[in-house]
């Protein structure tokens, strides 16, 4: 059994949808995985981190059994428009940190997520970690179904996308929006 981390990024079925699972033996991978998802999001103002309530867990497998899972959300400050900054609760609602009221146009235009890596308690993996080409059977719950996630690197639960069509994508999106 190996052991391995697993980042959900999710938003369940509804106005919005999106199902994105990436599997790393090290944080690093984690923490570019998550800050580029964040970042593609916020320029394409689409604001599903906080308008449609996206769901970001960590979870941490030592030899195949989970033990830890953290809801990355408390985690995160959002700088928006105007000098507007605030924190998200765990249910990714806003929780102003300013006597102004947050509006939706703060949220979208302009906005930034700060994440304070220092302060969460990441369960360090040891053990016989999962390595690029190996795969395990991981289910995440997405909507009202579970969801197999067994590749490392990037998986789409909700369009089966592979991870060089996901990390083209990406390449795509920057050259275009810098």
């Amino acid at each position: 059994m190996k052991s391995f981390s697993l980042l959900e990024l999710s938003i369940s079925p509804g106005a919005a949808r999106k199902a994105h699972a990436f599997l790393s033996n090290n944080l690093n991978e984690i923490t570019t995985a998550l800050e580029t998802d964040l970042k593609i999001e916020l320029a394409a103002e689409i604001g599903l981190l906080y308008c449609y309530k996206e769901n970001i867990t960590l979870r941490t497998f030592l030899q195949g059994e989970e033990k830890q899972q953290i809801n990355f959300l408390p985690y995160m400050t959002v700088h928006g428009q105007n000098g507007i900054n605030f924190k998200l609760d765990e249910q990714a609602n806003p929780i102003s940190v300013s006597e102004r009221v947050v509006c939706q146009e703060d949220l979208l235009m302009g906005a930034s997520v700060q994440i304070n890596w220092s302060s969460i308690p990441i369960q360090e993996l040891t053990g016989d970690l999962l390595q690029r080409g190996e795969e395990v059977e991981t289910m995440i719950l997405y909507g009202s179904d579970y969801s197999n996630v067994d590749q490392y690197g990037f998986n789409d639960l909700e369009f089966s996308m592979t991870e060089e069509e996901y990390l083209q994508e990406i390449t795509e999106f920057f050259s275009a929006n810098t």
